[in-house]
């Protein structure tokens, strides 16, 4: 399971966005993994569930968020993202491995109601989506892996990528690709 580089990824981007923006007005949220574990609990606990959009945790200023990226772990064999866009108002699922995505639209679109449950309960009047009302993409012109075991990696790479439609020039070579996420974690500037 790929579950820690994902959550080191999404933290690295959430430092970076801090350090470009200082003033706390981060447009791009990267989710945890665990928060997604959370949200996807037959009744999350709004509290303890909202406490991941604290500026000094994951979210910030949600009017001026744009997106959110939110990975999710099917059965602990498959990894793919749900990418929520503000400005467009639509929700992407972000699959290299698109073989059930009914199942996981059915997935990501529970997980987005939660989602909106969530951001009502910690933001109240200030959010003023219905996210789980946007278009739903689930097949967007994104890389599809050709292997069983670089689901995390392509997670990784849509989440750096940030833009849907950049996303579709991802290529890169499965061990090079492991070994370039390890060592821009390892030489990030926070770990001085």
């Amino acid at each position: 399971m790929c579950l820690q580089p994902i959550n080191l990824v999404a933290n690295m981007l959430r430092l970076d966005s801090e350090h470009d923006h200082q003033d706390q007005t981060y447009n791009t949220w990267y989710m945890p993994t665990f928060f997604t574990c959370k949200l996807q609990n037959a009744e999350p606990d709004l509290t303890t569930t909202s406490i991941y959009f604290d500026a000094d945790r994951y979210g910030g200023n949600i009017e001026m968020c744009e997106k959110i990226f939110v990975p999710i772990n099917e059965d602990n064999q498959h990894w793919y993202c749900t990418l929520v866009d503000f400005v467009k108002k639509k929700v992407y699922i972000l699959d290299s491995l698109p073989n059930s995505t009914k199942q996981r639209g059915v997935v990501v679109r529970k997980l987005v109601q939660d989602l909106d449950t969530v951001l009502q309960h910690k933001f109240a009047n200030k959010y003023k989506f219905q996210a789980s009302s946007f278009e739903f993409d689930e097949s967007p012109n994104i890389p599809k892996q050709l292997n069983g075991n670089d689901c995390g990696v392509y997670v990784i790479n849509f989440m750096k990528s940030a833009e849907v439609e950049q996303m579709s020039s991802i290529m890169f070579q499965s061990e090079t690709e492991r070994f370039n996420i390890a060592m821009e974690l390892v030489l990030h500037p926070k770990n001085a």
